[in-house]
Order: C-alpha cells, then structure tokens, then sequence
C-alpha cells in the first residue's frame, strides 16, 4: 500500500488498504476503523488492545529504532518496543 496506508487482509476476499482513523499509535482501540494512517489495532500479550505500526515482518522499515516487527495472525505485522 501507499502513503503509509495499511494492508488489511479480508480473510475470504483478499486485502484491503486502510488509510486510517484518529486514535495515535499507542492509543487504546478496539477495532481497526479506530487507528490512524499506517497502524493497526492489536492485542498485546499483557492484554491490552491499542493502535501499533504496522509493518511486514521481518523487515522493520516502517518502525520506530528500538522496535521489532512482530508477525501477526493473518501474515501482517506490527511494532513493538524491544
């Protein structure tokens, strides 16, 4: 995807690009829609559910220094802090 959209994989009838709503990464969310350009919503192990950087593991172009691309479900990614 372009302009830092992000690709949203529609399980059945392929992908999308997503170019976002307004709650900044890190922001709590509680489905796609919510997160800004380029970020996606995501569980955290500890539980939490907030706006992360997407990214296409295992290349961590699109993340911050200090930050891994970790893969998700559905083949995607996002950042995480290391």
């Amino acid at each position: 995807c372009d302009s830092g959209a992000a690709c949203v994989d529609l399980t059945t009838s392929g992908a999308v690009c997503y170019l976002g709503g307004t709650t900044p990464l890190g922001g709590t969310c509680a489905n796609l829609g919510e997160c800004i350009r380029g970020a996606i919503c995501v569980r955290l192990s500890d539980s939490r559910v907030i706006c992360a950087q997407a990214c296409r593991p295992p290349s961590t172009n699109f993340c911050a220094a200090g930050e891994s691309c970790l893969a998700t479900e559905d083949g995607g990614g996002f950042c995480l802090r290391n």
